[in-house]
C-alpha cells in the first residue's frame, strides 16, 4: 500500500476526535431513545431492541453517512493468519468444555439427562451469535 492510500484510510487526529464524539452521541441518543419507545428486560419491545443494537447501528450510520473509506472488516485475511483464525474458532468451544468438565469432575454439575437435541437447543443460539459477532 502506498503512502497516499495509507493517508486516505487513516483520518487526521481532529477528524478522529470528531468521529468519536459523533459516535458517542449517536450511541447514547439511540440508547436513550430505547426506553421512550418502550421495552425492558422483563417485557422486551422495539425500544429494548434499539438499545441493544445502538452501537452497531451508530457505527453503520457513520460508515455510510460520512463515506468512510475504511473497510467494514468482513474480509478474511487468511494468508499468514490462518492459525489465529483457527485459535479464535476453537477457543470458545474449548472454554465451554473446560468449564463443563471441571464442574462435572468436582461434582458441581451433573449430566444426568444429557441428549444431543438438548445440547443443540441450549448451545445453538449462542454459538450462532458468537460466529456472527466474533
Amino acid at each position: 500500500m502506498n503512502r497516499q492510500a495509507t493517508l486516505a484510510l487513516h483520518p487526521s487526529r481532529s477528524a478522529a476526535v470528531r468521529n468519536i464524539i459523533i459516535f458517542t452521541l449517536l450511541v447514547n441518543g439511540l440508547a436513550w431513545l430505547g426506553p421512550v419507545l418502550g421495552g425492558d428486560p422483563t417485557n422486551p419491545g422495539i425500544g429494548f431492541l434499539l438499545w441493544g443494537v445502538a452501537p452497531i447501528a451508530a457505527a453503520l450510520l457513520m460508515k455510510f453517512l460520512l463515506r468512510d473509506k475504511t473497510p467494514l472488516g468482513f474480509r478474511l485475511y487468511l494468508r499468514g493468519n490462518g492459525r489465529w483464525y483457527l485459535v479464535s474458532l476453537l477457543l470458545y468451544p474449548v472454554a465451554i468444555l473446560t468449564v463443563l468438565g471441571m464442574g462435572w469432575m468436582t461434582g458441581a454439575g451433573t449430566l444426568n439427562s444429557f441428549t444431543l437435541s438438548a445440547l443443540v437447543m441450549a448451545a445453538g443460539p449462542p454459538v450462532i451469535i458468537y460466529f456472527i459477532f466474533a
